[in-house]
């Protein structure tokens, strides 16, 4: 939010709300989608190859859109978390950046992928990424059943159980950031 984008502000505090159900929030995001595409929604839902054109939009309000139309409406695996790898690392607004990394991170059986071990495994040693993202990134890599538990190092980070980069197995990480799994 560093260009001051008071569209992404307005729609952020909608998310920060309390809801009752899974059903107010899922309308609460529908809100809050339309709200950062604005007028261009309609055309952006349109098809994936639209929506992918809105990536280089230069709102960046524009592109947090597209990046979660293309993610929850289209799901095109690989060629998905390609475009999201390219926007994670070089899109100029640091919260599409973040975005799109979470985008990434939510992606199912992602350990599987060797290519993906690699990336995870680069964040995590990248100085200029939040610790935040650095300490989720070191989580995805140990596998969907440890990040979807209370071993998680995210969730003992939150808990202020874990620190970073103290509590990281480096070792673990090389082996990633090599090709190999580590175990």
């Amino acid at each position: 939010m560093a260009d001051g984008d008071a569209e992404i502000r307005d729609m952020a505090e909608l998310l920060g709300k309390d809801y009752r159900s899974s059903r107010d929030l899922r309308t609460t995001i529908d809100a809050v989608l339309r709200g950062l595409a604005g007028d261009v929604f309609d055309d952006m839902i349109s098809s994936l190859d639209r929506a992918i054109q809105y990536l280089s939009h230069t709102r960046p309000s524009r592109r947090l859109a597209a990046i979660d139309i293309i993610t929850n409406h289209f799901r095109r695996g690989q060629e998905c978390l390609d475009l999201l790898m390219r926007i994670a690392d070089t899109d100029a607004d640091a919260f599409v950046r973040a975005s799109a990394r979470l985008c990434i991170l939510s992606t199912r059986n992602l350990d599987t992928h060797d290519w993906a071990k690699r990336y995870l495994a680069q964040c995590v040693c990248d100085d200029h990424l939040p610790e935040g993202i650095r300490v989720a990134c070191y989580s995805r890599l140990h596998g969907d059943d440890v990040y979807l538990s209370p071993e998680c190092p995210y969730i003992k980070y939150e808990q202020g159980m874990f620190r970073f980069p103290d509590d990281v197995a480096w070792a673990f990480v090389r082996c990633c950031l090599q090709g190999r799994n580590g175990d």
